[in-house]
């Protein structure tokens, strides 16, 4: 380059000396000042790379007209200087420039292997079709010259574009959201090459790219758009755990913050639910409607305390929510213990029976567009299905297949129920006992978790089961894993004489006529499942003897269902102590959950291996584990609480404890737990649990392992509170599945 009349000016820009153009900028140097040959500080800066001193200059007036405007596209393009070329871009610079053989900047970026540059110049407005005068393609000559990326980014702009002539939202949708970024160059730039912005929005909601959504929606792109399913993108983002996101959609100007998703739910009860507290800060800010009533007949105030949220009760109180307002549809979704719905009108029933049992039918159905088991009552049966009702509506746990709606008829009660499609566990048994397929794959160790946790529950609220068997635990690939049929639970307000369950599941005390028994009958119950685990049949499937002579070998021989010689240690062991003759002698619901518990967070994968697999295996822990970690019992499977059980005993404590609740140890200090729980989070990605704390004054995001928010720099909840939120958090995402 020749320097004959250059200036300071000029010859800092080309030198990268940012510090003395700044100087001469505010001594008022002339910034379009050219040599003798034309070439200006402007020029000189962005052939050499100077990208800050580049922003600088256009910045002071900087004119990007120069003398040789062809070069000055074109060089930038050549050596890869994507910054250069986006500080260009911001000043309309022509991307169609071509120099000799009709080369154009593309071409050059194209041919030199620049995928981020490429990306950047179609952004703009090149295009991607356009041929040198030797009729070689820029995607030609990337391909000739090896460059994948190049290449892949030219085809995506291609595919782009006939979707976008095409109208095809849906597409281009699926093409930006699986769009491979290039050279580390952020997909926005691949983004804005269609010029349908709301498109772009939605795939920026679905993918979680807050940056592009804040630069599309600043450009005033319509914030209340649907996506291709109907749902407002506010839902789309709390749906799919995305707080960051919503809490971006709220703050932009003519947001609907009280739109309601395609289930009818609101923004601020479904946020409340997920306990999203920036968000339901967010939406009370942006005068969200405190009293709006959803599909499911509550308010966001009737949500709240029916969640135990007490504060955010108090917020939305300040926020002139109006007390009075009753819920319309009770049972249905808070539990209430009188619903009144009249299925006839709203249950559409599938042709043929799914289930016949000695009290109901079931059948498969839809309810409110949502497939759902509807079990009808018999004539004899009537009294089982009230009582199992009444039970439903009144004690509900994650454990527990959820009552969706009832009618109460006197002649047929019927209720509707979440759809358990892998069918009982009776039958997953014995498809793995024949090598047969199944709809799901489960193991043991899962399967008692889950069972043990709905037994806990249960007796916590002072019922009994009564009639626990693998008949009456459901699978379901997308519900996981659940125990039904309440029919038989009862209250355990008196000592109970009456027997009641399946002879094989039965303890010695229930089959003893006029003896007492209580909640240790069902964890007998619960050893029999046990054994069905581990040997994949019916207790004294291998036997000759009736039903009576069974239940007198139980209740007076001591005769007990076997495992077999492959049953692993810890279920051996269990078996034993669950099965005592005595029931004061086996452990209770809570105690067995403490048992499983370490197996759960530190688990071989013999322990975890599917049910009727046997094959010898090794030790290996989950990914993420160390072998000082805390034992976090988080997995990726729906239905299970964070807990942490005790190092001296075993027991299980809430994250916030500070001492254990059974022995009174000191438990490890909350930052020690938080940062285990971080790794534990990583380990199951998949769970849907947002791993980051919102900040109170400016609503952003930070990472777990921060003080400070890395926006506004406001102090950020103490180490306990983000125990506290990322349990809530857990127990939520594991109460609900992703949809």
């Amino acid at each position: 380059m020749g320097n004959s009349g250059a200036t300071a000016l000029y010859r800092a820009a080309g030198n990268g000396h940012e510090a003395a153009v700044r100087l001469l900028l505010e001594a008022k140097a002339d910034v379009n000042k050219p040599n003798d040959i034309g070439e200006t500080p402007l020029y000189e800066a962005a052939i050499h790379g100077h990208d800050g001193i580049v922003a600088l200059l256009l910045g002071a007036g900087a004119d990007v007209d120069a003398p040789d405007a062809v070069a000055f596209e074109l060089q930038p393009a050549e050596n890869g200087r994507a910054r250069v070329v986006a500080h260009l871009l911001t000043v309309c610079a022509d991307v169609t420039a071509s120099g000799t053989n009709r080369t154009t900047p593309l071409f050059l970026a194209a041919s030199e292997g620049h995928a981020d540059v490429v990306a950047q110049l179609v952004a703009a407005g090149a295009d991607a079709n356009t041929r040198n005068q030797a009729g070689e393609s820029a995607i030609c000559r990337a391909a000739s010259k090896g460059h994948v990326r190049v290449v892949e980014a030219l085809e995506l702009c291609k595919a782009v574009a006939v979707a976008a002539r095409a109208n095809h939202a849906p597409v281009m949708e699926l093409l930006l959201r699986t769009a491979t970024p290039v050279n580390g160059t952020p997909k926005a730039l691949a983004w804005d090459i269609i010029a349908n912005r709301e498109v772009c929005l939605s795939a920026a909601v679905r993918e979680g790219d807050v940056s592009q959504a804040r630069h599309l929606l600043r450009q005033s792109t319509n914030p209340n758009v649907v996506d291709h399913e109907g749902e407002p993108l506010l839902h789309v983002a709390l749906r799919l755990h995305r707080s960051d996101m919503a809490v971006e959609l709220i703050h932009t100007a003519g947001t609907d913050v009280d739109c309601l998703s395609t289930t009818g739910r609101s923004a601020l009860t479904v946020a409340l639910q997920a306990t999203f507290t920036a968000v339901v800060q967010a939406l009370v800010m942006a005068d969200a409607d405190a009293n709006l009533v959803d599909a499911a007949g509550a308010t966001p105030l009737l949500a709240a305390i029916d969640l135990g949220l007490d504060d955010v009760a108090g917020l939305l109180i300040d926020a002139n929510a109006d007390v009075r307002i009753a819920s319309a549809y009770p049972a249905e979704r808070y539990g209430a213990d009188d619903a009144q719905v009249d299925s006839s009108m709203h249950v559409l029933f599938d042709a043929g029976p799914i289930g016949v049992g000695a009290s109901a039918v079931v059948y498969r159905g839809t309810h409110r567009g949502a497939e759902v088991a509807v079990k009808l009552s018999n004539p004899q049966g009537v009294d089982s299905v009230l009582s199992e009702i009444e039970h439903m509506t009144q004690h509900r746990s994650p454990y527990l297949v959820p009552l969706l709606a009832v009618s109460r008829s006197t002649k047929a009660p019927e209720m509707v129920l979440e759809l358990m499609a892998g069918g009982d566990l009776r039958r997953y048994l014995e498809a793995k006992r024949q090598s047969q397929p199944t709809a799901v794959d489960v193991s043991a160790l899962e399967v008692a978790w889950v069972v043990a946790h709905a037994l806990w529950d249960l007796h916590d609220m002072g019922v009994m089961h009564r009639d626990l068997k693998s008949h009456n635990v459901l699978l379901c690939p997308r519900n996981y894993i659940k125990v039904a049929d309440l029919g038989s639970a009862k209250d355990l307000q008196a000592v109970m004489t009456t027997g009641c369950g399946s002879v094989g599941w039965m303890a010695p005390e229930v089959l003893a006529s006029g003896t007492s028994y209580g909640f240790p009958a069902d964890i007998y119950s619960f050893g029999v499942l046990l054994t069905e685990l581990d040997t994949l049949q019916p207790p004294f499937a291998d036997s000759i003897l009736s039903g009576f002579q069974i239940a007198d070998a139980v209740r007076l021989e001591g005769r007990r269902p076997r495992v077999s010689s492959s049953c692993p240690p810890w279920m051996k062991d269990l078996v034993e102590a669950c099965l005592a003759q005595d029931p004061a002698a086996r452990p209770t619901a809570e105690q067995v959950v403490a048992r499983l518990a370490p197996l759960m967070q530190r688990p071989a994968v013999a322990s975890l291996q599917q049910i009727g697999s046997h094959a010898i295996v090794a030790k290996t822990a989950l990914p993420g584990a160390s072998k000082d970690a805390l034992p976090l019992a988080l997995t990726d499977r729906p239905g299970v609480k964070a807990a942490i059980p005790c190092a001296t005993c075993d027991a299980p404590n809430a994250l916030v404890a500070t001492e254990c609740s059974a022995c009174g140890v000191l438990q490890p200090p909350p930052d020690k737990k938080l940062a285990h729980l971080a790794v534990r989070l990583a380990a199951v990605a998949g769970a849907g649990v947002d791993a980051t704390i919102p900040c109170e004054a400016c609503f952003g995001v930070s990472p777990l392992d921060v003080s400070e928010c890395e926006h506004c720099h406001d102090r950020l909840p103490s180490t306990t509170e983000k125990l506290r939120i990322l349990a809530r958090r857990w127990d939520f995402a594991q109460r609900t599945v992703a949809t």
